[in-house]
């Protein structure tokens, strides 16, 4: 749970620092970045061990996992185009000229972003609703059972 709400909490602080003027977005992003990192490994983390005490079904589990990973790649691939545009500005320039020589690079590029677009835009929301599913049955079947508790001790 630390892991997740560092890097939560990360992204909000450097959010809130981008907007106020105090971060450029050249130094912001290789925080938030590394935040979100932190969150895929929270999610990982998270739904394994919900998967393994029974508290999510094996899908719910496997598309916050997958998300997680998708959240970790993003990070990674952000991380390691701002230490290339770091070490050589000038590189990023020559991207371009790079993808038309070898325009295999661009296809690849193209099929690793949609998933992780995806999982971003889709994967989190559908988790998010299928997460909050459980903890509305997990709450009502523990509401039921207290209300047959009491009708059976008498008290109702």
């Amino acid at each position: 749970m630390t892991i997740g709400v560092v890097g939560l909490v990360a992204v909000v602080i450097a959010q809130a620092l981008l907007v106020a003027g105090v971060l450029s977005f050249a130094v912001n992003l290789p925080f938030v970045m590394s935040a979100f990192g932190l969150f895929g490994v929270w999610m990982i983390l998270s739904n394994q061990l919900a998967q393994t005490s029974g508290g999510l079904s094996r899908r719910l589990a496997r598309l916050g996992t997958s998300t997680g990973i998708a959240f970790i790649l993003m990070s990674a691939l952000v991380l390691l185009v701002e230490l290339i545009n770091g070490r050589d500005p000038s590189a990023i320039a020559h991207v371009g000229v790079f993808v038309q020589q070898y325009p295999v690079l661009i296809v690849a590029a193209i099929t690793l972003a949609i998933p992780l677009f995806l999982a971003f835009f889709v994967a989190v929301p559908l988790w998010l609703i299928g997460i909050g599913r459980r903890l509305t049955a997990v709450a009502q079947a523990s509401e039921l059972a207290s209300e047959e508790s009491l009708v059976h001790s008498g008290v109702a």
